[in-house]
């Protein structure tokens, strides 16, 4: 790896401890940072309860175009297994990339990636990280194989709009609007 590509990247636990810093007073309990994924319960007036799924984000050379970021989604599944996100506990996955070098958040949409293979890549556009450093948020709408999903771009300061709103949209899509 490169010394460029290794300035790029955070550990995952040190990841997750970041995300729980940034929610802050708004975090009632989490579960232990080195624990991946992350389940992440929130104080009023949230009252959600999040598995996070966290990864680096970033555009590594020769492996995306150059306008895209991903993420190489993997949930613990063996090699040539199948890996789906847990609904369980009144847990609702978030899958999130951050783009160390713009502290950017991205929120992949979890209900349009199912039965989806090992170390899938997840993708956004670089634009879309770009107009999160000029807004609280920014949305990009993509094709998958289970419908359209809405990716969700924000800085670290927002990331609990990010979350908000990742919710909201599924709301929105569950009750046609």
């Amino acid at each position: 790896m490169s010394r460029r590509n290794r300035d790029e990247v955070i550990s995952i636990k040190d990841l997750q401890k970041y995300i729980v810093k940034i929610l802050g007073d708004s975090v009632e309990n989490h579960s232990e940072v080195s624990n991946k994924p992350l389940i992440i319960e929130m104080k009023d007036p949230y009252n959600r309860k999040y598995r996070i799924y966290a990864f680096n984000c970033n555009n590594p050379p020769g492996g995306r175009p150059i306008n895209e970021y991903k993420i190489v989604l993997n949930v613990g599944q063996e090699q040539g297994k199948r890996g789906n996100f847990d609904y369980s506990d009144g847990c609702f996955p978030i899958v999130i990339g951050y783009v160390k070098q713009h502290d950017v958040f991205v929120l992949w949409d979890s209900t349009k990636h199912k039965d989806f293979g090992f170390n899938k890549n997840m993708q956004v556009k670089s634009e879309t990280i770009l107009r999160a450093l000029a807004s609280p948020t920014s949305l990009q709408k993509r094709r998958t194989w289970n419908g359209e999903e809405t990716i969700i771009a924000a800085r670290s300061e927002y990331l609990i709009d990010a979350l908000n709103k990742r919710i909201s949209l599924l709301h929105d899509e569950m009750v046609g609007e």
